[in-house]
């Protein structure tokens, strides 16, 4: 773990969903984590802003989600949507006539210790399961930043949480995304 590297602001991240995957000269990487199934290839990578992940079917579709702060330079081209992190936002896309993606965005401000339950509860999970990546404190006795993402699939549906915490601010921010294969009856 590099000591250097430090959480932007809150307030400046923005969530990005993409019809392509990006190009890796883009990321910063942390820590990565490769998933390939028959159904799909999922590739997963923490960056100091958040996160990234790229999913491709068989056929060849593609969607990628990126945190990224809001004047990090990424392309247009293949951009499906942005958002800023307020509150709560769902939305969901028709990838194709048999995929569907469905999102969640939740900003959660918390009291300092409901926050540090929450924080030492992901750390916990993240020991057990999902990639995690756990910053360093900027203060000996602070809170480190961290982030965890889980990944929870079968045939038809892969799950894909993500939690991004900034004690600092007091904030965690969430992604809960789902990709669905819908079978035709």
């Amino acid at each position: 773990m590099n000591s250097v590297l430090t959480r932007p602001n809150a307030e400046t991240v923005r969530f990005h969903l993409f019809s392509r995957s990006l190009h890796p000269e883009l990321l910063e990487p942390l820590a990565v984590q490769q998933f390939r199934r028959d159904e799909y290839h999922l590739q997963l990578v923490l960056t100091t802003t958040g996160h990234y992940w790229s999913w491709t079917s068989p056929s060849g579709l593609q969607l990628s989600e990126m945190l990224a702060v809001q004047d990090f330079p990424l392309p247009q081209r293949g951009r499906v949507c942005r958002h800023r992190f307020e509150g709560e936002f769902s939305d969901s896309f028709r990838i194709s006539p048999e995929i569907v993606y469905q999102t969640s965005l939740q900003r959660e401000e918390q009291s300092s210790p409901v926050f540090r339950k929450i924080h030492e509860e992901l750390l916990a999970d993240g020991q057990n399961r999902g990639l995690i990546y756990h910053f360093h404190a900027d203060q000996r006795f602070a809170l480190a930043p961290l982030s965890l993402v889980t990944v929870d699939g079968c045939v038809d549906c892969l799950h894909i949480n993500a939690f991004h915490t900034f004690p600092e601010e007091g904030i965690i921010l969430k992604t809960m995304s789902m990709i669905e294969t819908i079978t035709k009856k």
